[in-house]
């Protein structure tokens, strides 16, 4: 981050949590998570189901779906501080990213191999069942 940039708050955020992973004050739910990966994997998945499902609903409830984003952005910002992963280097990835041509980017390079991959052969109903 440059001085003309404002300070973003998920970066203050994973400075909290830093603090968190090197002091580990005893019963800190966010010192757990940065501590140990296999509890914040799991509350991670949790979190990204339930905003799955605020984000199905056939109204959204933007509320719900805000408080659970953001239970989701924290548990994965917890589990990113565990598992030694700067915020910046995150934030420095998306900037590389924005604005580069849809061709250059990872989702697709996926996409093109997945489209490369023959589909698999299927069976005629007639030719299980004479």
């Amino acid at each position: 981050m440059t001085d003309s940039e404002p300070s973003s708050f998920l970066s203050d955020l994973d400075v909290f949590l830093r603090g968190r992973r090197s002091d580990q004050p005893e019963g800190s739910y966010s010192a757990r998570l940065v501590t140990d990966p296999a509890f914040a994997q799991r509350k991670l998945m949790e979190e990204a189901f339930e905003v799955c499902l605020e984000l199905q609903a056939g109204e959204i409830d933007k509320a719900a779906t805000a408080e659970e984003a953001a239970d989701l952005v924290f548990h994965l910002l917890a589990a990113l501080v565990g598992a030694g992963v700067a915020w910046e280097d995150v934030e420095a990835v998306l900037r590389d990213r924005h604005g580069r041509p849809a061709r250059h980017s990872t989702y697709a390079s996926e996409t093109a191999e997945q489209a490369a991959v023959p589909p698999a052969p299927t069976t005629a109903a007639s030719e299980v069942h004479p």
